[in-house]
């Protein structure tokens, strides 16, 4: 048996590093969210269709809001 590899590579970004998340069009469809980091560098990420990346988008959005909002009470308290 032949095994397939495909050419993606996965990376990890810790919440604490993300500046800011976009929801971005890409190849002209709303299909992909571009994330940026702390150090300068962004990431654009594409999804095979607009329900994918809602659903990520979703998901990302929630948790970096969550983050933002416990850093934003740290700074006041």
């Amino acid at each position: 048996q032949r095994k397939v590899q495909l050419g993606h590579d996965s990376r990890k970004w810790e919440y604490a590093d993300i500046t800011d998340i976009l929801q971005k069009r890409y190849l002209l469809q709303n299909t992909a969210i571009e994330l940026f980091s702390s150090d300068g560098r962004n990431e654009l990420l594409s999804f095979a269709s607009r329900r994918d990346k809602s659903e990520a988008w979703k998901q990302l959005n929630r948790a970096w809001t969550a983050k933002r909002a416990v850093e934003n009470s740290e700074e006041a308290g």
